[in-house]
């Protein structure tokens, strides 16, 4: 059972990595979460930490596709296992640094005889079966495992090219071979059907018998299964049901249901001890995808899980606990360096953010917009759904346009809400831009309009305006240039946006010249103020209603200022 991997300097993984993957000390406890889940964008390194943990478990050394992040320091990764009757089992490869590439595989594993060593090399210069010579030797390997011991790969290395010295017989097991048995990975890409579009050639009847043949064996997993006989190794619960005599036609069966099948063998199987699942979920209805969970959570008491996900519904409030958050940013030199955030369900910055739907939406999006409440939300993605449409009818697409795609609009419910919801943003490396009412800046009495106080700006400027505008009225600032100062200010440091006048629907009301074309848009009665105004937002707007009113939306300063900023033409392109 695969406890915990380390690695560092592998591929486009810089720094000492430790994902904790098990706890002997959880598996009994009822209750707790023993499920591993990896989100994240794409090409952040989900599946690159899966396919370093197979290259640790096999006996095999490739070479030509083990890439380090830095060619010119060592890279490796270890594996560190539960198995019976072994104190410890550590599996890993180490990488030297150079043009010409060798690469050493090591086995180690520790009894009541003490820690024993297994070693070989890409070239075959060294092969190693004996004991570990010292007690350092075996103190740099357990280091690899521990985040505030920065592992000494020099020594390591040296450790390794000396160990074909004082070579002594050891007894065949364990040896990559045990931990093999007991491990399964399934690949992304595992679709059975032959016909992929209706101009196919295999669509017409003469190809209907090799089609159900073709899809059988593409059903690699659940095939073997059933043909085979594993009716040994399956727990006795689930034999009847699945050697059950019943047929049915793989291709004619949707994705969703051979997934499932695919994951029930798997999980049924007692000899698997670790299993990696990606996308175990793709193809099933929501409800499938909750009992996929409970499934999934259950089998990780006996079995090390792991599962990539690209799906909402696997987080909940329990599943959080053993998430692992996947993320890439550019370097210097314009490449891409991945990190992964452990456990994030433990992290002091997750319990800020209290709702579910708000967390599941941070954790699989690549940039968020927060606002307010779901009315900000409303009219944000309204005007960019009418920027969007513009380009359609003018076949006119711009890079900024290209961008409002990649945005999440998320409302946190009050500006209080927003400082907890960007802390855990940054965080998990997530790019975050924040859209704030102006009474989140300046407290000021809502009947006289008189300034209070400024706040969340920063200590230097906050006694200037504090001196300067305490007891004034609201609008001697916002008329004044201070405010555009302030705005500024807070563009560039926090990537906060306030609205000049108040609130949206203030924003909204700003631009007399346009507020008659905004009624009538609206369809509302001659009386128009902020409150007709945020009342009928709050309904759905008829299609006419909607491209009338956002067509004079976007004509108003106000609205044009704040797609300045999201421009990044204020945030320094950012």
């Amino acid at each position: 059972m695969l406890k915990t991997v380390a690695f560092e300097n592998c591929v486009h993984f810089k720094d000492k990595t430790i994902i904790y993957l098990n706890s002997e000390n959880n598996k009994s406890k009822v209750g707790v979460n023993n499920l591993n889940i990896f989100v994240g964008a794409n090409f952040c390194g989900k599946s690159t930490v899966l396919e370093l943990i197979r290259r640790c478990l096999t006996e095999e050394i490739n070479v030509s596709v083990t890439n380090s992040f830095d060619e010119n320091l060592i890279a490796y990764t270890f594996c560190q296992f539960g198995v019976d009757e072994y104190e410890e089992v550590v599996s890993g490869i180490i990488k030297e640094p150079g043009d010409e590439v060798k690469v050493y595989k090591i086995f180690i594993f520790t009894n009541k005889q003490g820690t024993f060593l297994r070693l070989r090399s890409s070239d075959k210069s060294i092969t190693y079966n004996g004991f570990a010579q010292t007690k350092e030797d075996i103190e740099a390997i357990q280091s690899i495992f521990r985040k505030k011991d920065a592992t000494n790969n020099i020594n390591l290395l040296d450790w390794i090219k000396r160990s074909r010295l004082g070579e002594v017989y050891i007894r065949d097991k364990p040896c990559w071979k045990t931990i093999e048995d007991k491990y399964v990975s399934t690949l992304p890409l595992r679709g059975i059907g032959m016909v992929q579009w209706t101009k196919s050639d295999k669509i017409k009847m003469q190809h209907k018998q090799s089609n159900y043949e073709m899809a059988c064996e593409r059903a690699e997993v659940i095939s073997d299964f059933l043909e085979n006989d594993y009716k040994d190794i399956i727990n006795e619960i689930d034999k009847e049901e699945i050697f059950q005599p019943k047929e049915f036609p793989l291709l004619k069966t949707s994705e969703g249901i051979l997934e499932a099948k695919l994951t029930s063998l798997l999980l049924a199987r007692k000899d698997i001890q670790t299993l990696c699942m990606e996308d175990p979920d793709r193809g099933m209805h929501p409800q499938m995808i909750e009992r996929l969970k409970i499934m999934l959570f259950r089998a990780a008491y006996k079995k090390t899980i792991i599962v990539v996900t690209h799906s909402l519904y696997l987080i909940d409030t329990i599943t959080i606990d053993k998430t692992h958050v996947f993320f890439r940013k550019k370097t210097s030199t314009n490449s891409y360096e991945c990190s992964v955030k452990n456990n994030v369900g433990k992290n002091e910055e997750l319990s800020k953010v209290s709702d579910i739907e708000t967390l599941r939406t941070l954790l699989f999006s690549n940039k968020v917009l927060l606002v307010e409440g779901p009315t900000d939300r409303e009219v944000v993605e309204g005007i960019f759904t009418h920027i969007k449409r513009e380009d359609l009818e003018e076949k006119t697409v711009d890079a900024f346009n290209k961008d409002i795609t990649t945005y999440q609009v998320i409302p946190v419910h009050g500006c209080e809400n927003t400082k907890k919801v960007k802390s855990f943003c940054l965080y998990i490396n997530l790019k975050c831009l924040c859209l704030w009412d102006l009474d989140k800046v300046v407290n000021f009495e809502k009947k006289t309009r008189a300034i209070k106080e400024f706040v969340e700006i920063d200590k230097v400027s906050e006694h200037i305006y504090n001196n300067k505008y305490r007891d004034e009225k609201l609008s001697s600032f916002i008329d004044n240039e201070d405010f555009l100062n302030v705005a500024k200010l807070l563009e560039s440091k926090n990537n906060t946006f306030i609205w000049r006048h108040g609130a949206y629907e203030d924003a909204i009301l700003s631009s007399i010249n346009c507020n008659e074309e905004i009624r009538k848009s609206l369809n509302c009665k001659k009386k128009f103020d902020s409150t007709a105004l945020k009342n009928k937002l709050k309904e759905r707007l008829h299609e006419g209603e909607r491209k009338k009113f956002y067509a004079e939306l976007i004509k108003i300063n106000e609205i044009d200022r704040f797609l300045h900023f999201f421009k990044g033409e204020r945030r320094g392109g950012k």
